[in-house]
């Protein structure tokens, strides 16, 4: 029996999926072994505060009518640090996600105001999947004992090896035979090479090794590396290179131009684009404006984004376009009421982009105090350029940037003339709206918008390096 100086607290997580950051418990359970061998059980239903996926309710039987009532993580984490506070960790597969799950959950929780500060560091973490990885090999002499009984000889020598594969594959054929017929029959198929194929595989593959695999939605994405889950047009720029230095990641012509083609799309499908007016005082002054005391918002839908290498087509329903260049900040990480102070955390990346606005519709509908949707957010009105990490640049205050149409600079402005900074103004934001990884923030644009007409080439600069070039037609 094991010895305890102090409580093993055993527990598994049910969640809304298999991110550790991003997705969110439904489901807790502990059990709290203490050294005199007695036991403490405890389970939680809670909340996650966004739509638990069929697929995954599927699996745990969790539905959102089950958590509607159901208190948050955040209304709990009181209860279940003082659980597991004098305890160390255990359960199976913990390492790589109950763990980094539940640290996340705490963070976020700490983050929106709750004054649990849990340090997992601080306590042993008992991994039960490793031990029975460890002590249980599954490797082919495993397997050949296993299915057939005998011991591998001459193991790691290629025909022994091969020898051994064969007698395994036709065991398992053997053995398995009545629960293959009945899989093959309900696919319709025979139990053949096929069949065997279809089932050996983890999700189509999209190159030799499987390093990069199709989703559900038919997007590729890496399944090894630090990269491991991220989709292959997500990837940072300059990360290609992973497929083509290798010959046994290098995917097949026909995928590669499938995700070329897909990159920028999948991207702008994931994100919300949410804008800030008048966050320039001197443009505020242009346009007859007031400046107000707080952000002024609206969104972009993402059939507004132009998507890479295409130009800006003039509305048809519009006489006069103008440009309005500005700052982006891209979110890296889901976040809602954000302090001030944390919000700095939730961008890496800047970029330059120009908000496409129908003037002319924009004054009639600011006369009859309507929204200004038609106006801000019609098909092609976000033009975003290329992303920098912000470490590359400095200090948001210290930026400079400019927009030049034909040649000669129309706009110019820097951070430090915002009226509210990027992180003021994510805080603010994020009061209203939970920001998620992959959405856009536009800051707000300083004095000099201007009329674009066909034929005009637009050229946006951080400093004197140019992120974004756009023709409009």
């Amino acid at each position: 029996m094991i010895e305890l100086k102090r409580p093993l607290c055993f527990f598994d997580i049910e969640s809304t999926g298999t991110d550790v950051v991003n997705d969110r418990i439904v489901e807790l359970a502990m059990l709290k072994r203490m050294p005199d061998g007695s036991q403490l059980k405890k389970r939680w239903l809670m909340n996650p505060q966004r739509p638990i996926p069929k697929e995954v309710s599927a699996i745990h039987g969790i539905t959102d009518e089950m958590v509607a009532q159901a208190p948050s993580f955040k209304d709990l984490a009181g209860e279940i640090a003082a659980f597991v506070e004098d305890s160390d960790l255990s359960g199976f597969n913990s390492n790589k996600f109950d763990i980094p799950m539940l640290a996340e959950e705490f963070e976020r929780a700490r983050q929106q105001g709750g004054e649990v500060d849990i340090d997992f560091r601080k306590r042993f973490s008992v991994d039960v999947q490793n031990i029975f990885h460890r002590m249980e090999p599954r490797n082919l002499g495993a397997a050949l004992k296993f299915y057939c009984g005998k011991t591998l000889e001459n193991a790691h020598t290629a025909l022994a090896d091969t020898e051994a594969t064969h007698d395994v594959l036709i065991a398992q054929i053997e053995r398995y035979a009545q629960a293959f017929e009945q899989e093959a029959s309900e696919l319709d198929q025979k139990v053949d090479v096929a069949f065997l194929s279809r089932i050996s595989n983890r999700g189509k593959t999209l190159d030799y090794a499987g390093f990069v695999r199709e989703n559900q939605d038919g997007k590729a994405y890496l399944s090894f590396g630090k990269y491991k889950g991220r989709l292959v047009s997500e990837l940072p720029r300059g990360e290609s290179r992973l497929f083509s230095l290798d010959p046994k990641r290098r995917l097949s012509p026909v995928y590669q131009k499938g995700i070329e083609r897909s990159a920028s799309e999948s991207q702008v499908r994931r994100m919300k684009i949410i804008c800030v007016g008048r966050n320039y005082a001197q443009h505020a002054r242009e346009m007859g404006s007031e400046v107000l005391q707080e952000p002024v918002l609206f969104l972009k839908p993402d059939s507004s984004v132009i998507l890479k290498r295409q130009p800006l087509f003039l509305p048809s329903f519009s006489c006069d376009v103008h440009h309005e260049v500005e700052l982006l900040v891209k979110i890296n990480r889901v976040g809602k009421h954000i302090e001030e102070r944390f919000a700095h955390r939730y961008y890496d990346e800047v970029s330059l982009g120009i908000d496409f606005t129908a003037r002319d519709v924009q004054a009639e509908l600011k006369k009859k105090g309507l929204p200004w949707e038609k106006a801000k957010a019609f098909d092609g009105s976000a033009a975003i350029g290329q992303w920098v990490n912000k470490s590359e640049i400095g200090p948001i205050p210290e930026i400079s940037f400019r927009l030049e149409k034909n040649g000669s600079t129309v706009q110019k402005g820097s951070g430090s003339e915002m009226i509210f900074s990027v992180d003021r103004l994510i805080a603010y934001i994020s009061k209203y709206f939970t920001l998620k990884k992959g959405d856009v923030l536009f800051t707000g644009t300083p004095e000099g918008v201007g009329p674009v007409s066909a034929d005009d080439r637009l050229k946006a600069f951080l400093g004197d390096q140019c992120l974004l070039e756009l023709l409009v037609k």
